[in-house]
């Protein structure tokens, strides 16, 4: 058997160093392109880091760099993730100006609907029936057009503002929002100067499962109205951001508990019983 070939150690150690700045120039590419907005800044911190290395690619100058391309990695991540939540909020802010004038328009659409009966009303009582029925007749076309296209414009509302908060909102187990996504509207809400108020429900039970905690999720959802939300807030606890005051909340609270607490029929035909309490959150105090 032949001598064992030599290492070349000055070759492999000069080739590591080469993948490694390749490594970070490719790194600093991807930050740019990724967000420009943000990656422009961190493109150029981390192509001076590369060019001191590439200088004096010493042990140390080596060990140095490692840590801080991490550091500027998680910066750069938890930069764009503050500045994707606070654009994400003021899209969603004009989301629920939007909604705002379409109720706003709905009910001028319910007055002129009842002044509109008035004088069909008033045209029968003068003996034109034809033309009262005729007028009515009109009326519940506009009301139900009216109906339906306001339904469809809050459906697209509601889809755009579910793609503004992403995938990672949802709740896996009860398919509801999560937490994050709930502070999230709370910020939208607070800025735009909604009067809302944040109810906290409390399931608790022998036999707290996940598909309970989705039944559960799923009567409060029905309990509310379209545009107040509701959320998986901790382990065994959901909240729903209630459009109204706290004296108007407490009482739909009250209903809403009578709604989720009692009996419960799993999917294997298994009943159980779990018990609901409500109360209020202040939310200056989520974060807590």
């Amino acid at each position: 058997m032949g001598p064992a070939p030599q290492r070349d150690l000055l070759a492999e150690l000069s080739n590591a160093v080469a993948a490694y700045l390749n490594t970070m120039a490719a790194s600093a590419d991807c930050l740019e392109q990724t967000y420009p907005d943000v990656g422009g800044v961190y493109r150029q911190r981390i192509q001076r880091l590369r060019a001191r290395v590439a200088y004096q690619a010493t042990r140390e100058a080596i060990s140095d760099s490692v840590q801080t391309l991490g550091a500027e990695l998680k910066d750069f991540a938890s930069v764009t993730n503050r500045v994707l939540t606070q654009r994400s909020v003021e899209l969603s802010r004009g989301i629920l100006g939007f909604d705002e004038i379409i109720e706003d328009h709905n009910r001028r659409q319910q007055v002129f609907a009842e002044r509109l009966r008035d004088l069909a009303e008033e045209l029968q009582n003068t003996g034109s029936a034809i033309h009262a029925a005729a007028l009515r007749g009109l009326v519940g076309d506009v009301n139900s057009e009216a109906a339906s296209v306001v339904s469809r414009m809050r459906e697209k509302m509601f889809q755009l503002d579910q793609r503004l908060a992403g995938t990672t909102s949802i709740d896996p187990t009860t398919g509801l929002i999560n937490r994050r996504e709930l502070e999230r509207q709370i910020q939208v809400h607070t800025l735009h100067g909604s009067t809302f108020t944040l109810l906290l429900f409390e399931l608790s039970g022998p036999y707290m499962s996940d598909q309970v905690l989705k039944l559960a999720g799923a009567r409060l959802i029905a309990t509310f109205r379209h545009r107040e939300w509701t959320a998986r807030w901790s382990e065994n606890d959901l909240a729903v951001l209630f459009m109204g005051t706290p004296e108007l909340a407490q009482a739909r609270a009250a209903e809403a508990v009578s709604v989720i607490d009692g009996k419960y029929t799993l999917e294997n035909g298994e009943t159980v019983i779990i018990s609901a309490r409500a109360r209020m959150l202040q939310p200056e105090l989520v974060a807590n």
